[in-house]
């Protein structure tokens, strides 16, 4: 198993830990590839899920081409069409879907029922009106 440390300044005590685990320099291009989603593996389909999970949950298995992060707690599902039952999965994880590209309508994992309440009163409470962003994040909110 290898460790990757960036060195930068030449700071005493990233160098000592390099040189005392070992590892390579690496650049930090790749990263910002992965914060704006440019990198390949998020490239080349119409569809783009990212699927937060608990890092002791299975990988899913759906139609398409997955990357991960996050030691497993992050998937990222590129596919074709879009699978509702991403949400319904993801959900049964213990976690939550959020489609990033593709969507025509509604973005973000469905609310449990007595949830969704609780927002529907909070956004009432705060918003009497019903002018900030109607149904922006889901359906009635």
């Amino acid at each position: 198993q290898r460790l990757h440390i960036r060195l930068s300044g030449g700071e005493a005590a990233v160098t000592g830990a390099a040189r005392e685990f070992g590892g390579e320099d690496e650049a930090l291009d790749l990263w910002t590839t992965v914060r704006d989603l440019t990198h390949p593996a998020f490239q080349g389909a119409p569809v783009l899920w990212r699927i937060a999970l608990p890092q002791t949950a299975p990988l899913p298995e759906f139609d398409g081409q997955l990357a991960w992060d996050w030691a497993g707690g992050v998937a990222w599902l590129k596919a074709d069409e879009i699978a509702p039952q991403v949400w319904d999965w993801a959900r049964r994880m213990d976690g939550h879907a959020t489609l990033y590209r593709g969507a025509k309508a509604q973005v973000f994992q469905p609310l449990a029922p007595p949830i969704l309440k609780l927002h529907q009163r909070i956004k009432a409470a705060l918003d009497p009106a019903g002018v900030f962003n109607p149904g922006r994040m889901y359906e009635g909110l």
